[in-house]
């Protein structure tokens, strides 16, 4: 049986040659649901590589047990306040379209087990999100 890791992993090999495509759905579908959003971007192309990018290796570094994680996640949370207050919903929305972009790249690779992996470590990452989210709150540091 394969571990989430592995089925994560050959999902992203399935998908990379539609990442071009992939990148612009999931960004057309992410500021069409967030179009305040889209203000907060100096250069959508530029910016959908890095935070897709991102994305899918925090989402695959959980699934690896990876502790580099929470640290990037953090930063990350503290370093999107410069653009306001993003709520947890907001990156949950941004890493649900992910894996629906990705799953659509995929094709015939995306499975049921494949779904449920990348769910499990959406979860993860979620939470790791909220906690960062609620430990800059609580911090002494000017955060929002």
């Amino acid at each position: 049986m394969e571990s989430d890791a592995e089925l994560m992993e050959r999902s992203l090999a399935a998908a990379a040659p539609n990442e071009a495509g992939m990148r612009a759905a999931l960004f057309e579908r992410f500021l069409t649901r967030h179009p305040d959003h889209r203000a907060l971007f100096m250069h959508v192309e530029a910016t959908s590589i890095r935070m897709t990018d991102e994305a899918l290796t925090w989402l695959l570094g959980v699934a690896q047990g990876e502790n580099w994680v929470w640290g990037q996640i953090a930063e990350l949370v503290y370093q999107h306040n410069n653009y306001g207050h993003l709520p947890a919903e907001d990156y949950a929305d941004f890493i649900a379209m992910t894996i629906d972009a990705l799953e659509e790249a995929a094709g015939a690779e995306w499975n049921e087990a494949t779904a449920a992996a990348w769910q499990r470590s959406a979860t993860a990452l979620n939470a790791l999100i909220t906690r960062a989210i609620g430990e800059w709150s609580a911090s002494p540091l000017r955060y929002s």
